[in-house]
């Protein structure tokens, strides 16, 4: 019987457990050998996420992941390809959930690609406000940051000297708001495709979308055993809380069964006294006959 099995089998020994069962079997889920690396995309909407996605996937007609100027990305949407998962998330400056949403999907992602359009100068309130709720949420903010690429978007709408000049504002935000240093990728995947359809390699180098490839690489190789060493960790705390969850609650029951004993044992008691009073009762009257 496998560990998969074996919690199934628990859970229907003790229903009671079912809740951490199933955090359990995700966790197991994700540690799985075979299991591919997951790459996200995160950021303010419009911003360029799902362009990018889809330039990395090679889809030229932008039909995977959808782009517009309106807030089309309203949930988590996954493609799964033949070396990654790509994953796309709600935009978080959408609605006041979606950033936990967010924060939620990429809390065991393998490589996270915080996208930024650069022509809108350095990061937005909302960005900022995302980073500290990041360095509240990681235990070790370099967990987010060994594994997270932030990325200068639609870069072809700005001339190269003022790219240069938001990077670098950019790069003493993050250190500030973030406290760690995040690497940073230049891309246009408007420069992509433009080089994919029309066959001119200047393009596709000029658009940095092959450099961010290559980058996704190495950060998911670079971090592959911490992110397996925390995910171990993740289940081990998890069967922890199974386990505390259950004899609380074994205790609980046990209290409770002690009180509905003692009740018991009083009612009997009374009972028997009463009948004891009954049978005196009636033995007194027998005898006065």
């Amino acid at each position: 019987m496998d560990a998969m099995e074996k919690i199934i089998e628990i859970e229907r020994l003790v229903p009671i457990a079912s809740e951490d069962l199933k955090k359990l079997k995700h966790l197991l889920e994700n540690m799985e050998k075979n299991r591919k690396p997951v790459v996200a995309a995160i950021g303010l909407y419009n911003h360029g996420k799902s362009s990018i996605l889809n330039a990395l996937i090679d889809d030229l007609d932008n039909r995977t992941f959808k782009v517009a100027d309106k807030r089309e990305t309203k949930r988590i949407e996954i493609k799964d390809m033949d070396d990654f998962v790509y994953m796309d998330t709600p935009g978080i400056d959408a609605r006041e959930d979606d950033d936990r949403r967010v924060l939620d999907a990429v809390m065991d992602i393998d490589a996270i690609l915080f996208v930024h359009n650069p022509s809108t100068g350095e990061l937005a309130s909302k960005e900022v406000e995302f980073l500290h709720l990041i360095r509240k949420s990681f235990k070790d903010v370099r967990e987010f940051a060994d594994r997270t690429i932030f990325v200068l978007s639609r870069i072809d709408e700005l001339e190269e000297g003022e790219v240069e000049r938001v990077k670098n504002k950019i790069k003493s935000q993050i250190k500030e708001y973030l406290g760690a240093d995040i690497y940073i990728k230049e891309v246009s995947a408007k420069r992509y495709f433009k080089g994919v359809k029309e066959n001119k390699n200047i393009f596709i180098e000029k658009s940095g979308i092959v450099s961010l490839m290559d980058a996704i690489f190495t950060i998911i190789r670079l971090n592959a055993d911490k992110m397996m060493a925390s995910k171990k960790e993740k289940v081990i705390k998890t069967i922890d809380s199974i386990i505390s969850n259950l004899n609380r609650r074994a205790k609980k029951l046990y209290k409770e069964v002690n009180i509905l004993t003692q009740e018991k044992q009083k009612f009997e008691s009374d009972i028997f006294e009463e009948l004891w009073l009954i049978n005196s009762t009636i033995e007194e009257y027998k005898k006065a006959l």
